[in-house]
């Protein structure tokens, strides 16, 4: 949720504020929070929407709704960040869009030569720390959390980069 991801932004700014950080919040990439969690055999994730909507179970509506419920919801989010970070400059921008029926597309196929894929906003906002938000997730104990369980490369081609 990108609540915790603001928290751990918030607490390492004030822990290192001569440091730059970058923020990867998955929303308002799937999965869509207003369709609840389901559970898949296939994914990491929720069901595949975009192989929904193709197939039916959802129509156009109901999927942009979601998407853009997802993007408010991480904007809220970024909002707080905004009012507890001091920066002449933060840059709010994506690794990717998503394809809404151009050529047929829905989401974002690797290597789809469109641009609704390939263009990405690009944001730059000052911030100014009021000290409103007290984080209730803190980074003391992340910097050396090793979790067995967890396989990083695994979790990098989760995420789409390697």
């Amino acid at each position: 949720p990108p609540e915790v991801i603001t928290d751990y932004g918030i607490d390492a700014y004030r822990k290192h504020e001569e440091k730059r950080m970058i923020l990867h919040y998955m929303q308002p990439h799937q999965p869509f929070r207003s369709f609840g969690t389901r559970e898949s055999s296939d994914s990491w994730i929720s069901n595949d929407v975009w192989h929904e909507l193709l197939f039916g179970e959802y129509s156009i509506e109901e999927v942009w709704n979601a998407y853009a419920d997802n993007l408010e919801w991480v904007l809220e989010d970024i909002e707080r960040l905004f009012r507890n970070v001091d920066a002449d400059s933060v840059v709010i921008t994506s690794d990717h869009g998503n394809a809404f029926g151009e050529f047929g597309i829905y989401g974002h196929p690797k290597y789809a030569p469109i641009s609704a894929i390939k263009q990405v906003p690009w944001v730059e906002l000052p911030a100014e720390n009021t000290e409103q938000a007290e984080p209730k997730h803190t980074i003391e104990g992340l910097e050396n959390r090793e979790d067995p369980e967890v396989n990083v490369e695994d979790r990098l081609a989760d995420l789409g980069y390697v």
